[in-house]
């Protein structure tokens, strides 16, 4: 269990079926506030989807992340992406670490 705030973040893509197509739903939570921090939806997985969540998840926090916090998403192609992986350290003032597992 994580009790501070930013500690850890998780990431993940939900397919939602509609009559007329799929739609992605891709989102940052905090695991301590259980809070969504971010959140992007579209008809494509195209990447920036999941770094729009991301950036949406800093903004909600309005500060830099702290440089312990660890950015854990599921193992798809979007999130192991070297356009992700610049976008995240963008964000994040920082590199970043791991496939998969992402330390701020």
């Amino acid at each position: 269990m994580v009790h501070e705030l930013d500690a850890l973040w998780v990431s993940d893509l939900t397919y939602i079926g509609t009559e007329e197509e799929w739609l992605y739903l891709a989102n940052v939570m905090d695991t301590c506030s259980r809070r969504i921090l971010g959140y992007e939806i579209g008809n494509t997985m195209e990447k920036k989807l999941f770094t729009s969540a991301l950036g949406q998840a800093k903004a909600t926090r309005s500060k830099v992340v702290l440089p312990r916090t660890i950015f854990h998403s599921v193992h798809g192609s979007q999130y192991a992406s070297d356009d992700f992986r610049r976008d995240a350290e963008a964000l994040s003032d920082g590199p970043i670490h791991g496939n998969g597992r992402r330390q701020f």
